[in-house]
C-alpha cells in the first residue's frame, strides 16, 4: 500500500454535500480529507477483501450469539429494541452498513469498526427509551 499526497478537489465541501455527507467537517476539524489517498495492488486489494469477509462473518456469528443468548444489556441495546432487534435478525434484514478501519496490515484485526443502520424496521424508529435518553 503506497500514501500518495494530492491537491483537495476545488468546492469539495459542495460535491461531498451533494452526495449527501454532510459532516465533512466536524466542530472545525476536517473529517472528510481529499488531502491523500491510497494505492493498492491487486494482490493487497485481494487480501483485504478476505478479511473483510472473515471480519463479516465473526460480526455475523456474534450477533447470534448475543440474540441466542438475549445478551443485549451487555452491549447496551434498551430493552424497548430488543424485540425488534431479534425479528430483524430472524427476517434476515439487512439492515448495517459497516465500516472498519484497518491497523494498516491485510489481516482480520480492525482498528475500529462503525456500524449504522441503513434501514430502520418502523417499529424501531417509533420504540422511545425512557429514562436513557433515546427518544424517536
Amino acid at each position: 500500500m503506497q500514501r500518495e499526497s494530492l491537491k483537495a478537489r476545488a468546492g469539495w465541501e459542495r460535491k461531498v454535500e451533494e452526495l449527501g455527507l454532510s459532516f465533512h467537517t466536524i466542530a472545525g476539524d476536517v473529517y472528510w480529507d481529499e488531502s491523500a489517498c491510497y494505492r493498492f495492488t491487486s494482490a493487497e486489494v485481494d487480501k483485504l477483501e478476505a478479511a473483510t469477509a472473515e471480519l463479516h462473518e465473526r460480526a455475523l456469528e456474534a450477533v447470534g450469539r448475543v440474540i441466542e443468548k438475549k445478551d443485549f444489556a451487555r452491549f447496551q441495546i434498551p430493552e424497548p429494541f430488543h424485540q425488534a432487534v431479534a425479528e430483524s435478525w430472524r427476517d434476515e434484514e439487512p439492515s448495517l452498513y459497516g465500516r472498519m478501519a484497518s491497523r494498516g496490515t491485510a489481516t482480520a484485526s480492525p482498528g475500529s469498526s462503525n456500524t449504522t443502520p441503513t434501514r430502520p424496521r418502523r417499529s424501531w424508529r417509533q420504540a422511545s427509551c425512557s429514562g436513557t435518553g433515546c427518544r424517536r
